[in-house]
């Protein structure tokens, strides 16, 4: 079996989330694989090499050493930019694994997760207040609604930004700050137990994966961070596509499956 099928699974309350799961060459029912979760948009009515963004994600490469990968749709459209908003994306990927898991397709024990742009928050949500005890985690210049993010996006043009980070964590960081070190990723660092992955593909990035970088740092944690502030959030430079897409799988195959060979040279 070497095929893409469209699924659905329940969140919870009523709530349904759609995908597209992407079956690796010679798929065994009964046989229960790793499984990489990416994020950010599912069209079941397009064909896709990738799974969403071209330029980031790559879910057939991941499938063909072996990986099950389930594309994530989009969270419902009442949720962005609400308190609810990290909450449900992260019960949204638990839910997933539950049911991959139900039907003996996925085994739960070695999930890895990707996040890209606004997932960046919904991963890193996921890997400090959701259930899923992720193996491993990748996000490409993604946001966080952190304090340090939310510090740096003060005047100019982006204070939409800090706005939006505001709305996110029920109020200012500077007049609710309880409310910030509750659930806000960056004050649960200690929670995370699965290796990350940050690239950060512009020159504001830098800072935004900062506090991400130097906190797992300095717990000890295993993370590493990759910069290329020439990338663009869009990357279409063959060397910089080739350092997010290629030096992602090769980091997600060394994590879940390091008796495999390389993909390809370190990236």
């Amino acid at each position: 079996m070497d095929h893409v099928e469209n699924i659905h699974w329940d969140v919870g309350n009523g709530a349904r989330m759609q995908g597209g799961l992407f079956y690796p060459p010679g798929f065994r029912p009964g046989t229960r694989y790793p499984l990489i979760i990416q994020t950010h948009g599912w069209n079941p009515q397009r064909f896709t090499l990738s799974g969403a963004a071209e330029n980031i994600f790559t879910a057939r490469l991941l499938a063909a050493q072996g990986f099950v990968v389930a594309q994530v749709d989009e969270l419902p459209s009442a949720l962005d930019t609400t308190e609810a908003e990290g909450r449900y994306a992260s019960a949204a990927f638990d839910a997933l694994v539950v049911d991959l898991s139900r039907r003996h397709i996925i085994d739960p024990s070695n999930v890895g997760i990707i996040g890209y742009s606004r997932t960046g928050y919904h991963v890193r949500y996921a890997l400090t207040n959701g259930a899923t005890n992720y193996r491993a985690a990748a996000i490409i210049d993604g946001m966080d609604a952190g304090y340090f993010q939310y510090a740096a996006s003060a005047g100019g043009r982006i204070d939409l930004l800090q706005r939006t980070f505001e709305t996110m964590n029920g109020g200012s960081a500077f007049q609710s700050p309880e409310k910030w070190v509750a659930t806000n990723p960056s004050f649960n660092l200690a929670k995370v137990r699965a290796p990350v992955r940050l690239v950060g593909l512009m020159p504001g990035s830098l800072l935004f994966n900062w506090e991400w970088f130097a906190g797992l740092k300095a717990l000890d944690k295993d993370v590493e961070f990759i910069w290329a502030p020439d990338g663009g959030h869009d990357p279409l430079n063959p060397e910089t596509r080739g350092m997010v897409q290629l030096g992602t799988a090769e980091w997600l195959r060394r994590q879940m499956m390091p008796e495999k060979p390389p993909l390809a040279p370190s990236q």
